[in-house]
């Protein structure tokens, strides 16, 4: 359930982020998408290196209902001092979802070839 419900609370946080940048529609440059895509990966690339860990820290929902709030918090500023962040926000949420996708794509994987 790991997966499923980490790509819920993106979800939880991409969805109103896309709705903003439709509303708003800040300058789109490959810059802020490239930067979004960059941190996200950077981001996965660290905690994989210290993967238990984090990975009990995060099992803990207060610091999930943190981190989604801090990324609303995030946004939210973002929008008020300068909106073009929300693409890079955006882009790293949606790498994000992206390599969640190709983690359970993987792990799926793994599982039928066991099983053949």
């Amino acid at each position: 359930m790991g997966r499923r419900r980490d790509a819920v609370l993106t979800l939880l946080v991409v969805v109103p982020i896309a709705l903003t940048l439709a509303l708003t529609r800040p300058p789109l440059r490959l810059q802020m998408v490239v930067l979004g895509v960059v941190g996200a990966l950077v981001l996965e690339a660290a905690s994989l290196a210290a993967r238990d860990r984090v990975r009990d820290y995060w099992e803990r929902p207060g610091v999930q209902t943190l981190s989604v709030l801090g990324v609303v918090g995030v946004a939210a500023a973002s929008l008020l001092v300068e909106p073009e962040l929300l693409v890079a926000l955006g882009s790293g949420l949606v790498t994000y979802l992206v390599v969640l996708a190709v983690a359970e794509s993987a792990a799926r994987l793994g599982r039928y070839q066991d099983n053949s």
